[in-house]
């Protein structure tokens, strides 16, 4: 009883502060899927598309064999092994589908006969500021960046 209500109480409290519980190792025998994982050294990326990284989804399944979907993300390389950062025991790698703008999306594991879901978001890419005002003749000018 007493993991029980700690467990219920973690839920209720990410619940209410916004964010997503991640897959918790004592008594999980629900699965739970979620995009990418925070570290110690980079937080912010669960459940956020990475522009600039690999991005990975993650599950726990205790069924077996899963399967994720997203009408936004594509999978391969999946991984059916307990995973040393996170309690997830599958893992795929997940790419952007060609066309998909900023926006939320969501994420879909099927373990057994059982489907679980997560919202992931896909950032805006930021502009890189270009250089307006360079020399077109090399004559030792420097540029100006506007932005």
């Amino acid at each position: 009883m007493f993991v029980k209500t700690i467990l219920g109480g973690t839920l209720a409290v990410a619940a209410l502060v916004g964010v997503a519980p991640v897959a918790l190792a004592v008594g999980q025998d629900e699965p739970t899927v979620q995009l990418n994982a925070d570290t110690a050294a980079l937080s912010g990326r669960m459940n956020v598309y990475q522009f600039t990284e690999g991005n990975t989804a993650y599950g726990n399944c205790s069924a077996g064999k899963a399967v994720f979907s997203s009408s936004a993300l594509t999978f391969s390389d999946y991984r059916y092994e307990p995973m040393a950062d996170t309690s997830a025991n599958v893992s795929a790698t997940a790419k952007l589908r060609p066309g998909i703008v900023a926006g939320a999306y969501k994420l879909a594991m099927t373990c057994g006969n059982k489907v679980v879901s997560a919202t992931f978001t896909v950032p805006g890419k930021k502009a890189t500021p270009k250089p307006v005002g360079a020399p077109q003749t090399g004559g030792g000018g420097t540029a100006t960046v506007f932005e």
